[in-house]
C-alpha cells in the first residue's frame, strides 16, 4: 500500500500540521521509551514533568530555571496557592522585568 502524497500535502498545507507534529515528537518518543518505568506511578510523574517542560518550551522560558524556581518556592506554599507557580505565572514574572534572583 503506497502513500497518497496528495492527501499528505493537503494535510500539511501551510506547514502548521508539520510544525505541530515536530513539536510533539520528543514527547511522543519519550512516552514510548518510558512506557514501562518500573511502576504505574512513574508514568504519572513522567507525564507531569513532560507537561511542565512542554509548557515552558511553548512559553520560551528555560525549563531548568523554571524547575529550580519551582522547587525552591513550592515547599513554602499551601495547595490552594499552587496555581501561582505554573509555567505561565513564572513567564509573567519574568516578563515584568524581575531578575531571576528576585523571582526565586
Amino acid at each position: 500500500m503506497g502513500w497518497n502524497w496528495t492527501l499528505v500535502a493537503d494535510k500539511t498545507a501551510g506547514g502548521r500540521d508539520l510544525q505541530l507534529a515536530e513539536a510533539i515528537r520528543p514527547s511522543a518518543v519519550g512516552k514510548k521509551n518510558y512506557l514501562f518505568m518500573g511502576s504505574s506511578d512513574s508514568g504519572h510523574w513522567a507525564a507531569i514533568f513532560y507537561s511542565l517542560i512542554g509548557s515552558c518550551l511553548n512559553r520560551k522560558i528555560n525549563p531548568r530555571e523554571y524547575l529550580h524556581w519551582l522547587f525552591t518556592k513550592l515547599p513554602t506554599v499551601s495547595a490552594p496557592n499552587a496555581g501561582q507557580f505554573t509555567p505561565a505565572a513564572y513567564a509573567a514574572l519574568c516578563t515584568q522585568g524581575a531578575p531571576l534572583a528576585a523571582v526565586a
